[in-house]
């Protein structure tokens, strides 16, 4: 598929994006994809599935942000609006009790660039443009969490047992696990398991650090969120390459975080 072409900004869109951003911070939206996956060749051999993806269409969108600070992407905050091809096939009224990769109108695996000024949207429908369409047209608002300012507050001497309250800024976490790493090598000695129960999205990083105030090679190793009765519990796995019975543990704050709204509008040509 050749000669794809996108509108970063029309009409009324420019004005309401420059009144909300300011011009230094404008953002912009191009095309860098685009998969159109028709049926099977039976439904009960899934190994014929073009590109080994379910049936649907899926646009990326490369969002950039000139200031930077892109540090995630909201899926649930986000919406798309208008999914449509130019026959009139609005794309996002198609249902389908079929595995769809990602669920939802954005897909899993959402991308961003190690300066923070670009992320990797992939906005996807289970529907099919209409046959001879050459043109979508994709619309909504994209929601990012951005910050750059960060401030470090650190809980010294911690005992790594179970039990163990920490307390470093505003968000206090319990380990509630310790011990040998069931996997991650031989270079992982020790995983622990922090547990909390507010919103970390302005948690930028946590940290362990030895007696003599050097940084433990650590690696995060998943993070499970459970929700019961308004209640939610969030626990974050790490898996260290020291063994040691104590540590300080920093915890880096982002101190600037906001949410920003992103109205977008892209069109993408077909070149088929």
């Amino acid at each position: 598929m050749a000669d794809m072409k996108q509108i970063l900004f029309v009409g009324a869109l420019v004005s309401l994006l420059g009144a909300a951003f300011g011009a230094e911070i404008e953002p912009t939206f191009e095309v860098r994809g685009l998969r159109v996956v028709g049926k099977p060749y039976r439904e009960e051999e899934p190994q014929t599935r073009p590109f080994n993806w379910s049936e649907g269409t899926t646009v990326v969108v490369l969002v950039t942000l000139p200031k930077g600070g892109i540090i995630a992407f909201d899926p649930k905050a986000s919406k798309v609006e208008t999914f449509t091809d130019d026959k009139g096939t609005n794309l996002l009224e198609a249902k389908s009790s079929k595995f769809h990769f990602g669920g939802g109108p954005f897909g899993s695996w959402p991308k961003i660039s190690e300066d923070a000024r670009a992320a990797v949207i992939e906005v996807q429908s289970n529907g099919l443009p209409a046959k001879g369409a050459t043109k979508l047209t994709v619309k909504g608002t994209l929601v990012f969490k951005t910050a750059k300012q960060k401030k470090t507050y650190t809980a010294k001497d911690i005992a790594l047992k179970v039990g163990t309250k920490i307390e470093a800024g505003s968000i206090p976490f319990e380990i509630t696990k310790v011990g040998k790493p069931k996997w991650g090598g031989n270079k992982a000695k020790l995983a622990v398991t922090l547990k909390a129960t507010q919103d970390l999205s302005q948690i930028a990083a946590i940290r362990f650090l030895d007696a003599e105030g050097n940084e433990i090679k650590a690696q995060p190793a998943g993070t499970t969120k459970m929700s019961s009765f308004g209640r939610t519990t969030i626990q974050q796995n790490y898996r260290l390459e020291e063994e040691v019975k104590t540590a300080t543990v920093a915890i880096d704050y982002w101190e600037d975080l906001e949410i920003v709204n992103l109205p977008f509008e892209v069109q993408a040509t077909l070149g088929l």
